[in-house]
């Protein structure tokens, strides 16, 4: 079964609620046909739709289950060139103490460095929190909500 893209369930998600507003029957492909219930006999009372860039979404959710997280196993190297593994980072919550991952232009490509994504330890002020992650047993909600939803990842 081909893998959904984030960009491609926005996509879908913004047709469908446009088509929803101009108050057009949506059609469901793999129902032949079938024609989906009214709005307000669905059943659903609300869509939430949750989007992260790429490091927040492995920082918190890269353990989710066929999701193409990457979190643990993974090395890094900072400006020096001195190598640092990815680390579970509860019981820290907070991350007080730690600089706010570099939000630049620049930042940002050194960040991402072609799509290698691995110069986190290489932008800014970053340190090593940027590299953390935390796994399914340390977050009490994500943990257990996460794995019901429909998640994209990249």
């Amino acid at each position: 079964m081909p893998q959904l893209t984030r960009r491609q369930f926005l996509y879908g998600s913004a047709a469908a609620l446009g088509s929803l507003s101009a108050g057009r029957s949506l059609l469901w492909a793999a129902s032949a046909g079938k024609v989906l219930p009214k709005p307000d006999k669905s059943g659903i009372k609300h869509v939430v739709v949750v989007m992260m860039e790429n490091r927040s979404f492995d920082h918190l959710l890269g353990w989710l289950p066929g999701a193409d997280g990457k979190q643990a196993g993974l090395v890094y190297t900072d400006g020096q060139g001195a190598a640092f593994p990815t680390y579970p980072l509860a019981p820290d919550f907070q991350g007080c103490g730690h600089p706010d991952p570099d939000h630049s232009y620049d930042g940002g490509r050194v960040e991402y460095d072609d799509g290698l994504c691995d110069g986190w330890l290489r932008a800014g002020a970053n340190d090593v929190y940027a590299i953390g992650y935390y796994t399914q047993g340390d977050l009490p909600f994500l943990g257990k909500a996460a794995p019901d939803w429909t998640v994209c990842s990249r």
